[in-house]
């Protein structure tokens, strides 16, 4: 009886621990392009390439988001981005939270826009930073 207690007690535990989020916070060196055909209302679309591999990339909407990365006088920037995950599935999904030296830059995440991509081969910059950063 007490052995079949803990075995339901260790079970219980892996099945709480394997549903709990797991949000890892990283900051990530990215070149960015404005898509000027893309700009309205003063909302304009940026296209962020990772460094580490520029394959992937991420596109973001603010308001006068490329006039703002222009007064930077930077090629690149450095994204904060809020990772998720789980123990079983691992890296899930991701959320940018901001760039070093602008305030509040992105609009609404419903904007209809693409976040994330990839135009070729390698390794996803994002899920190599959250396999790294959860393991600690």
């Amino acid at each position: 009886m007490i052995v079949s207690l803990r075995i339901a007690a260790v079970v219980g535990c892996l099945v709480l621990l394997s549903a709990c989020d797991r949000h890892v916070r990283t900051e990530m060196e990215m070149k960015w392009a404005c898509k000027p055909d893309r700009d309205y209302d003063g909302l304009q679309w940026v296209e962020f390439h990772f460094v580490e591999n520029p394959n992937y990339f991420d596109t973001e909407v603010g308001p006068h988001l490329c006039d703002a990365l222009k007064s930077l006088g930077r090629q690149t920037v450095t994204m904060k981005f809020d990772l998720l995950g789980d123990f079983v599935s691992g890296f899930r999904g991701y959320n940018s939270v901001g760039i070093d030296g602008l305030a509040t830059p992105f609009s609404d995440r419903n904007a209809g826009v693409q976040s994330f991509g990839t135009a070729g081969p390698g390794v996803d910059p994002l899920e190599s930073a959250y396999d790294r950063m959860a393991r600690r």
